[in-house]
């Protein structure tokens, strides 16, 4: 299921989404200007986020990626988690280290 879709400066577009099988995952996918999966992105086009439900991207100037979510497994839904990729879908070392940030909370 899509939960976000953003255009790249260069005219890409990426599109964040869900998907439910016996182990969820989050995905991002780029589309070069034909609609066709950009294999220059991530791995062959895709990236997955296991056990990690995205809920919003945001797509800057500089064509890095911010996608915010959820965990999916029992022990992690009270996890929020944020990860920025750079516009080819890989780490962005320029925040945390290019590792994902992820904070849990406790709730009564």
């Amino acid at each position: 299921m899509p939960s976000a879709l953003c255009r790249q400066p260069d005219e890409k577009i990426v599109v964040a989404g869900n998907i439910s099988d016996a182990t969820p995952k989050g995905l991002v996918c780029r589309f070069d200007v034909a609609g066709k999966a950009d294999e220059g992105f991530a791995d062959k086009g895709v990236y997955v986020l296991g056990n990690l439900h995205v809920g919003a991207m945001s797509i800057r100037a500089d064509s890095t990626i911010a996608l915010v979510g959820a965990g999916t497994r029992q022990e992690e839904s009270k996890c929020l988690f944020l990860v920025k990729r750079d516009g080819l879908g890989k780490p962005d070392p320029t925040f945390n280290k290019g590792q994902m940030l992820q904070v849990c909370v406790a709730v009564a």
